[in-house]
């Protein structure tokens, strides 16, 4: 692999994490479905990850 600048570093960096960022959420969706329950799942159906407890 060629050498890299640091703002290409950077970029792929930041690029990885908002991938991983979008997996990461969904998990801490499920934590939470399994703390409170069905309130929570609920809001999370209609896409709305705000309202946790």
């Amino acid at each position: 692999m060629e050498k890299l600048t640091a703002r290409e570093k950077a970029e792929m960096t930041y690029n990885m994490l908002q991938k991983r960022r979008v997996k990461k959420a969904k998990e801490k969706e499920n934590m939470v479905y399994e703390v409170v329950g069905e309130l929570v799942k609920k809001c999370n159906k209609r896409g709305r990850i705000r309202c946790r407890w």
